[in-house]
């Protein structure tokens, strides 16, 4: 028996697509939970476990001030009310959306393809550390993946049946989805600008407005239910004058779906081939490229023209997109022995990547840099923490003192990342009047890159006696001079 025949043996003794998705999903809840409440929060994970914990009125005030909207804090009030707030407990809502996203991809692959093509891309998205890196942070972001993918499901569904009559339940769930991933994160938008788009190239195809109207009407009206939340977004956009964000290169994008360089490489030509192919005419093929193209393209665009506001968390989706086309190329090789080896090469890199992955960094030593600071500050000291906002998002969430004094610093770096200038450091005056017995300058992500913070304090006749490193937070202890 030749080693092809051996293979497609193997092959054929695998028949049960839904076990295979059952353990890509059992796999991927396992290597989501691993270390789940080892690291430390960082300080957005911080603030959405501080947001979540206030009431459904207060959620929406802050996530008017943080841009981001408010139906992830709904849900995630939920879970803490239940769970707690615990590390474990915050970063497991984003482990039960990062699960259901597996089976998600594979039933998308499913409906445009075939069982092959979803269970291929469910693997990918399974044991995909970009994936199970932001499953493992209490953010929104695998709640606006799975969200998105329920979203084009349910809406590729929808347009296989277009000339069938169907229940009104089908567009009244396109219209709740699309409602609830708008209000989940801003970038649910370029999901919608893509089914309005599609709908046109169905319009074209079928000269037709018979059923598309119904989805038009679902769509239509999910996005005027969004329309108070863009208020929110240009009043953000006004106050932030400077850009808070770097704009990443797609190149950069692709490679922290893939985990590096190499899976880079040997995912591309995957991602590309199918464009030289006859099949591109098909419409699930283009269907693919063309929401690539509107959840990633789209809004780097506007981030490159307008105002930078891009990140590679933010297209997550795109990700799964990504895997699913890389699946569909991979299901079409022909010989089963190529197959073999570039699986074998797969979870290969695969696994160094979650290697890598595990043992890389922590986030900032908040539990250690608080125990630190609960232990030698005294209510006669002043805290001051630059940028502002660790104040409330990260060191109120460990410390269990109520007796220190504490400021965030500039004010307004309270809720937006601000430079510290001429003008704000005038608010360090009244504080420093008040004859603390030490000063300790707690600086995280902040911007004072003058040390003019440091040196007001010296001015006011505070000495400089020690600092501490705590994994990317530096501690600087001043104590009142004699003189």
């Amino acid at each position: 028996m030749s080693n092809e025949e051996k293979i497609k043996k193997i092959s054929n003794s695998i028949n049960n697509t839904q076990l295979l998705v059952v353990i890509a999903m059992f796999v991927g809840f396992l290597l989501r939970m691993y270390n789940l409440g080892v690291w430390n929060l960082s300080s957005d994970e911080a603030f959405c476990v501080r947001v979540a914990g206030l009431n459904y009125i207060d959620i929406v005030k802050a996530s008017i001030d943080d841009v981001h909207p408010p139906f992830y804090y709904f849900l995630f009030h939920n879970w803490i009310n239940l769970f707690g707030n615990s590390e474990f407990a915050s970063r497991s809502f984003s482990v039960l959306f990062g699960v259901l996203s597996i089976y998600l991809v594979y039933l998308l692959g499913k409906t445009l393809f075939n069982k092959w093509t979803g269970v291929i891309s469910a693997i990918i998205l399974s044991i995909s550390t970009f994936a199970i890196d932001y499953s493992q942070k209490a953010r929104m972001y695998t709640l606006l993946l799975f969200l998105s993918l329920c979203s084009v499901y349910l809406y590729s569904y929808i347009i296989k049946k277009i000339n069938s009559n169907l229940d009104k339940k089908y567009y009244y769930g396109l219209l709740f989805i699309n409602i609830f991933l708008l209000y989940t994160h801003i970038y649910g938008m370029f999901v919608i600008m893509f089914e309005f788009f599609w709908l046109l190239v169905l319009f074209i195809k079928y000269r037709n407005w018979g059923n598309i109207k119904n989805i038009f009407y679902s769509i239509f009206a999910s996005s005027v239910v969004f329309i108070p939340w863009i208020f929110a977004i240009l009043r953000a956009k006004a106050e932030r004058s400077e850009p808070w964000l770097d704009l990443p290169n797609l190149l950069d994008i692709l490679e922290r779906f893939s985990g590096n360089y190499f899976m880079l490489a040997l995912f591309v030509p995957f991602f590309i081939t199918p464009i030289f192919w006859k099949k591109i005419r098909n419409t699930e093929v283009a269907f693919l490229y063309v929401l690539i193209f509107f959840t990633v393209l789209v809004p780097y665009l506007i981030s490159l023209i307008i105002y930078p506001a891009f990140q590679a968390r933010y297209v997550i989706f795109a990700s799964a997109i990504f895997y699913l086309i890389i699946a569909y190329s991979f299901n079409n090789i022909k010989s089963n022995f190529a197959k073999l080896n570039i699986a074998i090469w797969f979870f290969v890199i695969s696994f160094i990547l979650m290697g890598e992955y595990y043992n890389g960094p922590d986030n900032v030593d908040w539990r250690s840099a608080t125990a630190y600071l609960d232990k030698q500050a005294t209510s006669s000291d002043l805290l001051i923490f630059s940028a502002g906002y660790t104040l409330k998002n990260g060191f109120n969430y460990y410390s269990h003192r109520d007796d220190l004094n504490k400021i965030p610093f500039p004010k307004l770096s309270e809720r937006i990342s601000l430079p510290v200038d001429e003008k704000n450091i005038l608010e360090l005056d009244d504080p420093l009047n008040k004859n603390y017995k030490n000063i300790y300058v707690i600086y995280h992500e902040h911007r004072d890159y003058n040390d003019m913070i440091l040196k007001k304090i010296e001015d006011y006749g505070y000495v400089y006696d020690s600092d501490k490193e705590f994994n990317g937070m530096q501690i600087f202890e001043f104590v009142k001079s004699d003189d």
